[in-house]
C-alpha cells in the first residue's frame, strides 16, 4: 500500500501501482443475542488504528477501509502492517480473526 502525498501517490512508478487504501471484507453472524454485534477491524504497524466495519449489502458482510495516509515532510517509513478483525456481541467473548498482513512503501519527500 502506498502513503499519498498532496492527495497523489507516494510512489506513482511502482509496478504494479500501489493501493492507497485497503478494503476488508467479513461474514460474521450473531444468532444468540438481542444485541447488536460490533465487528472492528485493526491494524498495528508502520500505521496503526481501528474502526468499526460498516454493515455491507449482503447479509452478514462487514466492510472496512484502512488509508489513504497523507504523510507531509519529510516523508514515511516503510514497513509491514498486521491486520486482524473482532467480532463481539456484548454477551459472549469476542471472536478474533488474523487477516493477511500488508506492506506500506516507503514515502521520502526531498523539500
Amino acid at each position: 500500500m502506498d502513503y499519498s502525498y498532496l492527495k497523489r501517490p507516494c510512489n506513482p512508478n511502482s509496478n504494479p501501482p500501489a493501493p492507497l487504501t485497503k478494503v476488508f471484507t467479513v461474514t460474521a453472524s450473531d444468532v444468540d443475542g438481542p444485541k447488536p454485534l460490533a465487528v472492528t477491524l485493526h491494524w498495528k504497524g508502520v500505521v496503526s488504528g481501528s474502526k468499526l466495519m460498516s454493515p455491507a449489502a449482503a447479509a452478514r458482510m462487514f466492510t472496512g477501509t484502512i488509508g489513504p495516509y497523507d504523510v507531509q515532510y519529510p516523508g514515511a517509513p516503510a514497513g509491514d502492517v498486521n491486520v486482524w478483525i473482532t467480532a463481539y456481541d456484548g454477551l459472549n467473548p469476542p471472536v478474533t480473526l488474523d487477516a493477511l498482513p500488508f506492506n506500506m512503501l516507503s514515502c521520502v519527500i526531498i523539500g
